[in-house]
């Protein structure tokens, strides 16, 4: 594990403290917690080691961090400025409210110290239900396919009879002659 006791005393010499006290104790802490080997994250051999020396001094070292019983290294990543104003609260009122409070120590970038967790926050929201097995079809019963019935067969077209056969057209006879004249008496 890289940083350790080094870039603490390097982080405290480059930060003004009116406490003298609170950087010694921030050197001790990260002493001793440069020998825990416990850790939470799965992700600790890719991420960074936990003590990484910041170049932004941005906080001083606290010095109620001795309120917490008990320390467990950890590589989560905790924005430290949003971290500390969780619900309007300092980090020393959360831990004076709970002093069982695990503490996580992490330096990330723009922070020189930044301890604790927040137990004020609200749980996760719970996992989206899980999808509903698929409709079991066997249960439903399919009628069998319909089936077409013979295209329509048209009877035969209509066979019209032979043409009326007239008998031959036969002229009317003349009329008969008048009879000869009768001579007169």
């Amino acid at each position: 594990m890289t940083g350790g006791f080094y870039p603490a005393l390097e982080i405290c010499s480059k930060v003004r403290l009116a406490p003298y006290y609170a950087c010694s104790l921030a050197v001790l802490l990260t002493a001793f917690l440069s020998l825990v080997t416990v850790s939470v994250a799965t992700e600790s051999d890719q991420n960074p080691p936990a003590f990484e020396a910041s170049t932004k001094a941005a906080r001083a070292c606290p010095t109620w961090v001795g309120s917490c019983q008990r320390f467990t290294l950890t590589t989560s990543s905790i924005n430290c400025v949003s971290f500390i104003n969780q619900n309007g609260m300092t980090m020393q009122q959360l831990v004076a409210y709970n002093p069982d409070i695990v503490c996580s120590v992490r330096i990330p970038g723009g922070c020189t110290l930044c301890i604790g967790i927040d137990p004020y926050l609200p749980d996760p929201p719970p996992p989206p239900p899980a999808a509903p097995p698929p409709y079991d079809w066997s249960y439903y019963y399919f009628p069998p396919p319909y089936e077409q019935p013979p295209p329509y067969e048209w009877p035969p077209p209509y066979e019209w009879p032979p043409p009326y056969e007239w008998p031959p057209y036969e002229p009317p006879l003349p009329p008969p002659p008048p009879p000869p004249p009768v001579p007169p008496p």
